[in-house]
């Protein structure tokens, strides 16, 4: 055959061409891919430098916040191509006091954070709020923790503010200082809250839930620190990039003024057993007249109700004369309960509670008459039904009511067992049923004149109360708050 030998030939050179174009091309995709392995690693090991360095910075930059040291100076790494900067209005931080007083908010403190941050591409480092935090553009997490600490129903806040501005690339130096003197915001004396008695910023914190939120770019990473932290209910908001941790009011609600009708006195975290010492009220009328009055409260937790009832017949119109209370008239006073269901009910009543004295009694306050109502008093009841129809009772108690029944606790002569009949204090069933209900109860405020209407008319800014009790432990409780201003000025050279 022809052209044999020539054919070999070329297809041998065309082999070794090819051989060495799958060659060169398998060689440039290595030095590729090195090269691009080369440069991640060298970024994770920068971006790791980074996060070393302002871990060190954080914790430099914390003693001149809190007072250790006046001035530091904190030498940063190479960088390599990211830049460090410092900006001011980075991120806010807010206090607010839910529902401190009959339904109100206040804000007690709402300001900037500040960050220093290192940024490269899509990934930045700061330090924000006496913390560490990264972001690689996909979420964020926490380096190191920042200055909040939650202990023992003890919310404790020293914000640390970053002010400055400017930046700087490279390997630069920040040197930080204090920034005037720290602000002590939560307690303060000097501070009040906007209520009619300017009640000052003082511990215990009554009432409502105490708030903290936080506005970041590492907001995520906040919120999952909150939730370690604490057993408040965390709630992370994407649209607006904020992490906020509410938390309950324990201790003593201590002295209140009397809410509007439908709105509540909120007790939170009252301690096991019969931990409540005081329940009282002194109620005052507008029109001076307690004529065929219905006033009660009702509580409600996990399925069981509790209400109890003060009733002034028609005809109840005391009068005061020279300090004295005149015309005192016996009222009602039911306590009525129901447990897990509608088959377990109890009712107790008295029909004639006498009030010229006693901790249920008429009082001269001027010529004004107030009636006030000691519920952990030592007024007995007897067991089995109520006085009061249920026309004119806030809730339905139309259920059959026990024969008897068992009480189960361990103070106030209890365990014991209860029938048809039976006598036993105010303070007893105040005590017991509300530790049936605990740790956490708003009791509702209910009120109305029955017939036609031309009865009570009760002055709520005049009326008031006092409920007191042993506090229970838990991370979803705040106790005691302290917040302080500290804020420090960083510069880069």
């Amino acid at each position: 055959m022809t052209g044999g030998k020539d054919d070999r030939a070329q297809s041998t050179t065309i082999g070794f061409v090819l051989l060495v174009a799958i060659t060169i091309a398998g060689a440039g995709a290595v030095v590729g891919l090195g090269g691009q392995a080369l440069e991640d690693s060298r970024s994770t090991s920068t971006v790791d430098r980074v996060e070393n360095a302002m871990t060190q910075f954080d914790s430099r930059t914390s003693m001149v916040a809190l007072g250790d040291s006046s001035s530091q100076r904190v030498e940063f790494g190479d960088g390599g191509d990211g830049t460090y900067g410092v900006e001011e209005d980075a991120g806010w931080i807010r206090v607010t006091h839910h529902n401190y007083s009959d339904g109100d908010d206040h804000e007690v403190y709402n300001e900037s954070l500040g960050a220093v941050r290192y940024t490269e591409g899509d990934t930045t480092v700061a330090y924000q709020g006496g913390g560490v935090w990264r972001s690689d553009g996909g979420g964020s997490m926490m380096v190191s923790p920042p200055e909040v600490t939650y202990r023992d129903a003890t919310l404790t806040l020293p914000v640390v503010r970053t002010v400055g501005s400017g930046g700087a690339g490279g390997a630069p130096t920040a040197y930080v200082r204090k920034e005037g003197a720290t602000e002590s915001i939560y307690p303060n004396s000097s501070r009040s809250y906007p209520d009619p008695d300017g009640r000052p910023y003082l511990n215990p914190v009554r009432n409502g839930t105490v708030v903290l939120t936080v506005h970041s770019e590492y907001y995520e990473a906040w919120g999952r620190y909150f939730d370690t932290r604490t057993e408040g209910n965390v709630t992370i908001y994407h649209g607006n990039r904020t992490a906020h941790v509410e938390l309950e009011t324990g201790g003593d609600v201590g002295d209140f003024r009397l809410p509007s009708r439908s709105n509540a006195v909120e007790a939170r975290g009252i301690a096991d057993g019969h931990s409540v010492d005081d329940f009282s009220i002194t109620l005052e009328s507008d029109n001076g007249n307690f004529n065929n009055m219905y006033f009660a409260f009702h509580g409600e937790s996990d399925g069981k109700e509790y209400e109890m009832m003060i009733h002034t017949p028609s005809g109840t119109n005391p009068k005061c004369s020279g300090g004295e209370v005149q015309q005192t008239s016996p009222i009602v006073y039911d306590i009525l309960y129901r447990g897990d269901g509608h088959d377990d009910v109890h009712a107790w009543t008295n029909d004639s509670v006498e009030t010229d004295s006693g901790p249920i009694r008429f009082q001269c306050d001027g010529n004004d008459v107030e009636l006030a109502v000691d519920f952990t008093g030592g007024t007995n009841l007897t067991y089995g039904d109520h006085t009061v129809s249920n026309d004119d009772l806030e809730r339905d108690w139309d259920d059959q009511i026990n024969d008897s029944v068992h009480f189960g606790h361990e103070q106030d002569g209890e365990p014991m067992d209860v029938e048809d009949g039976n006598e036993t204090t105010s303070r007893h069933l105040v005590r017991h049923y509300m530790a049936n209900l605990a740790p956490d109860i708003d009791l509702v405020v209910y009120y109305s004149t029955g017939g036609n209407g031309n009865g009570l008319r009760l002055n709520n800014d005049m009326s008031y109360g006092s409920l007191r009790y042993e506090t229970a432990q838990g991370p979803q409780y705040i106790t005691y708050l302290h917040v302080t201003e500290n804020r420090v000025r960083v510069e880069f050279r």
